[in-house]
């Protein structure tokens, strides 16, 4: 991961003050997407060193008891106030937005 990380800073570093929106997606069954869109340096850098602390939460979050039924694609992106990654909407049959620990169709 600390590779991957390094060659994403360096291309961000390479496009100067221009913006970057960086998605990446991992999974199998059920894929894990992370989404980043901003044009600062410090942020950008911040959100890519925290992917790797979340798998313990994300295991619990896209729990099958947890998550509603049939879903194929999870998303999540980084709040810059708060310098945390959230789940934001997850895709199957149907599509769902989360607010305050829960799914809901949107």
């Amino acid at each position: 991961m600390e590779q991957i990380k390094e060659v994403v800073k360096n291309l961000k570093r390479g496009r100067g003050e221009k913006s970057v929106k960086l998605k990446l997606e991992f999974g199998k069954k059920t894929t894990i997407s992370f989404v980043i869109g901003t044009d600062s340096d410090k942020i950008f850098s911040k959100a890519l060193d925290t992917i790797e602390y979340l798998m313990d939460v994300i295991l619990f979050q896209i729990d099958t008891k947890r998550l509603p039924a049939n879903i194929v694609k999870v998303h999540y992106e980084f709040d810059e106030n708060e310098y945390r990654w959230h789940p934001s909407r997850a895709v199957g049959d149907k599509e769902y937005v989360f607010v305050s620990d829960g799914w809901f169709v949107r």
